[in-house]
C-alpha cells in the first residue's frame, strides 16, 4: 500500500477511534447516572427502614402486610437497579477494549506509514547517488 492509501486508512481508523471515544463518554454518562440512582435506591432503604424500626411497635397487622410488601418491592427495584448499573459497567468495559484495539491499530498504521516514507526516503537517495556517481563517471572519461 502506497503512504496515501494508508493515510485514508488511518483516518477511516481516526474517524472510527472518535466515534467509540464519543460512545464510551455517553456510556459512561449513563452508567454515572444509574449508579447514582442506585445509592439515592439504597439510601431511601436506608432510611426506610430506619423509621420503620422506631414506628414499628405502632403497626397493625395490615401496616405489616403494607411493610412487606413495600420493602419486597423496594428490593426488586435495586435489584433491577444493580443490573442496570451491572451492564453499563459491562458496555462500557467493552468500549474500553474496543479503544485500545483501534489505538493499537492506528499506532501500526502509523508505524507502516512511517517504514512507507523511510523506505521511499531511502529510495530516493540511491536514485540521486546514483545519478551522482553516474555524473562523476562520465565527468572522468
Amino acid at each position: 500500500m502506497s503512504s496515501r492509501q494508508l493515510d485514508l486508512v488511518k483516518g477511516q481508523a481516526v474517524q472510527k477511534q472518535q466515534a467509540l471515544s464519543e460512545r464510551f463518554k455517553q456510556v459512561s454518562s449513563i452508567a454515572q447516572k444509574e449508579r447514582e440512582q442506585l445509592l439515592q435506591l439504597q439510601a431511601y432503604e436506608s432510611d426506610y427502614l430506619a423509621k420503620i424500626k422506631q414506628e414499628q411497635h405502632q403497626w397493625t397487622a395490615e401496616n405489616t402486610h403494607r411493610y412487606r410488601h413495600f420493602c419486597h418491592r423496594l428490593a426488586q427495584v435495586i435489584s433491577d437497579q444493580r443490573c442496570k448499573v451491572e451492564a453499563a459497567e459491562k458496555q462500557l468495559s467493552t468500549l474500553r477494549v474496543q479503544l485500545s484495539e483501534q489505538r493499537q491499530r492506528i499506532n501500526a498504521l502509523d508505524d507502516m506509514i512511517d517504514r512507507d516514507e523511510r523506505a521511499f526516503i531511502y529510495q530516493q537517495n540511491k536514485k540521486e547517488q546514483k545519478q551522482s556517481d553516474e555524473l562523476s563517471g562520465r565527468l572522468y572519461y
